[in-house]
């Protein structure tokens, strides 16, 4: 912007005449292109990504804690139904930073592809092929699965990356909100949502209920980031 550094006032014509020098000074760059901005996009899209972690929501508290023979078509439904949101919450996630700049917005880029693929492959594994093997009577075959240390539960290599990846993808996010000037309810919700690392039960459920507060505060007029941020 431009800087004042002096003013100086002569008389000529009988009237006063204002004379000034003007230096650039730094500025910072637009942060959001309107063009690709959450708010921007239509009211349906709106409404169905909200809906993608509400839903997600039924999903954690239905999973059930254990798997046997008696939940396990409630453990196969759940866990087909993680593998469908997956993909349509990354590309909520992607809307949400796509219009964001900085270091943060980029790191949440490539997380929440890391997590797409980590999770999905998880999911696949430890969730939908032990329930058909318990289904088709494989009980033991099941627990050497998701007891398997490399592909298996929770504690296995792909679970142990897969769902801290969220973790990254969370606090990139709260970071990118942050630094882009978003409302605070939306950076704050986001990085709330670190509990949906977890993936199932209540705690997650909270951190869905917290990333539908993200993408709905993304939405509105009052949560979009500041599309010009200039330094004084």
């Amino acid at each position: 912007m431009l800087s004042i550094k002096q003013h100086k006032f002569t008389e000529e014509s009988g009237g006063m005449v204002s004379t000034a020098s003007p230096k650039a000074g730094p500025s910072v760059p637009i942060t959001i292109d309107p063009r690709t901005s959450f708010a921007s996009t239509s009211k349906l899209v709106h409404v169905l990504a909200a809906a993608i972690p509400v839903i997600w929501i039924v999903a954690a508290l239905l999973h059930p804690q254990d798997q046997t023979t008696a939940n396990n078509g409630t453990w196969l439904a759940v866990h087909i139904a993680q593998l469908a949101l997956a993909p349509l919450l990354g590309i909520v996630m992607w809307l949400l930073l796509r219009p964001l700049q900085g270091t943060a917005a980029a790191v949440g880029r490539f997380a929440i592809v890391l997590w797409i693929a980590l999770f999905s492959a998880f999911d696949a594994i430890a969730g939908i092929a032990t329930g058909v093997l318990v289904d088709g009577g494989f009980q033991e075959a099941s627990t050497y699965l998701f007891e398997h240390q490399t592909f298996g539960g929770e504690f296995s290599v792909l679970g142990s990356v897969a769902h801290p990846m969220w973790i990254v993808v969370a606090i990139s996010c709260a970071v990118a909100l942050r630094f882009n000037r978003a409302r605070s309810s939306a950076w704050v919700a986001m990085l709330a949502s670190v509990l949906f690392a977890l993936h199932a039960g209540p705690f997650a459920a909270v951190g869905l209920a917290a990333l539908a507060l993200t993408v709905w505060s993304a939405m509105t007029e009052e949560g979009r980031p500041d599309r010009e941020r200039q330094l004084a």
